[in-house]
């Protein structure tokens, strides 16, 4: 055998990282493909928002003394799953996007695969844990805070989060299809993938447990949810109009039930207002992760019934939920934008934050002269 033939041989075991056969990360015009800018600049953008519209919900929560309610940190609860899917998620999504290939080992991919599920998981199952809470405000008004204590929310959240574990463990112990491929290591150029499963078993187990069954939970607790605030706004406005007709025929009028009447109005549109801003993030994220759910579960009986653009598209419909739960807080609920309001611009100074921090200053002068000529006056 030549050395010639001997040389060839062993060209022939070396990956050759060519232009044309390698994905786009090995090439040196990946900045300047337009699709990857625009990949980039889209899902960068979802990126931010998703962390830093979370985060914002978190200190919102923790910084105003009128946010800290049972109902609000279960809404942490969910923002923290949100911001770890921005932060331990969606940069490897947008990686594998845009690179077309996974650089980060096999053994991440299994983890973010698992990550993946159960933060998706965890959202869900915080939003039932949610509609759970509601439904007993709305039902239970003067129990609702018994029921309801705080320990017992801590509980329900820890029950969320090892419920969503539990449903996304089994791919790590060998519940999956994903197998050592020989030809990504004899190719010319290898492209390893991290694939989401398509095992039929674990695609139903995860569709349903993940969101068909908690969808079917929160939509079953909104309906009589409905039911009995249609029931209660109407017996409110039957017993409004009985008060005004005994007012008009005997003119006196039992204090204590009228101001008992009054607050069980007044506590039941609170907590009907607080359902309704959770009505809503519970119908967007049914919105956006259904065409997602779907499309799994109908890719585990028939991988190629579903286009990939298609795909793609309902893949990061899914993710951009993530991003809008902090802004429906702040165009529906004051108190949430109040807070967020508070937040970004507590170190900005105008005109009426400098006269306040003014009177601060001379408050211990106002006070002492107050005091001053209040003693005179007792003395005199």
């Amino acid at each position: 055998m030549s050395l010639f033939n001997i040389s060839s041989d062993i060209s022939q075991d070396i990956p050759a990282f060519s232009t044309t056969v390698c994905p786009s990360w090995f090439r040196q015009e990946l900045f300047n493909n337009a699709k990857n800018i625009t990949i980039i600049i889209i899902l960068g953008f979802i990126n931010a928002i998703v962390v830093a519209g979370n985060i914002l919900v978190v200190l919102a929560v923790f910084a105003s003394a009128k946010l800290r309610t049972v109902t609000n940190f279960l809404i942490v609860s969910l923002a923290i799953s949100d911001l770890l899917v921005g932060l331990a998620v969606l940069p490897y999504s947008i990686s594998l996007e845009v690179l077309e290939v996974w650089i980060f080992g096999e053994l991440w991919c299994q983890m973010w695969l698992a990550v993946d599920v159960w933060l998706c998981t965890a959202s869900i199952l915080n939003l039932c844990a949610i509609s759970i809470d509601r439904y007993l405000a709305i039902t239970r008004p003067v129990h609702y805070r018994t029921i309801m204590s705080t320990m017992k929310v801590r509980l329900l959240i820890a029950a969320v989060w090892m419920l969503s574990f539990i449903i996304c463990f089994p791919p790590l112990v060998g519940w999956n299809d994903r197998v050592q491929d020989s030809e990504e290591i004899t190719s010319r150029c290898p492209k390893p993938q991290c694939a989401l499963i398509t095992n039929q078993g674990y695609v139903i187990y995860s569709a349903l447990g993940s969101f068909y069954i908690p969808m079917l939970v929160m939509l079953f607790f909104y309906y009589r949810i409905y039911v009995v605030a249609l029931k209660t706004s109407r017996a409110l406005d039957r017993g409004r109009g009985n008060d005004e007709q005994r007012n008009g025929r005997s003119g006196n009028h039992n204090k204590s039930s009228k101001r008992n009447a009054r607050w069980h109005a007044k506590r039941f549109r609170t907590e009907a207002k607080a359902t309704k801003t959770v009505g809503i993030i519970v119908g967007g994220f049914i919105l956006c992760w259904l065409p997602f759910f779907t499309v799994y579960l109908i890719m585990g009986f028939c991988e190629t019934c579903i286009p990939e653009v298609l795909f793609k598209v309902f893949f990061y419909l899914g993710y951009c939920n993530s991003a809008l739960n902090p802004i429906i807080y702040g165009i529906i609920s004051k108190d949430f934008r109040a807070a967020f309001k508070k937040i970004l611009f507590r170190c900005t100074f105008n005109d009426e934050s400098v006269a306040s921090l003014i009177r601060h200053i001379h408050m211990p002068t106002f006070t002492e002269e107050e005091t001053h000529v209040g003693d005179s006056s007792s003395q005199t």
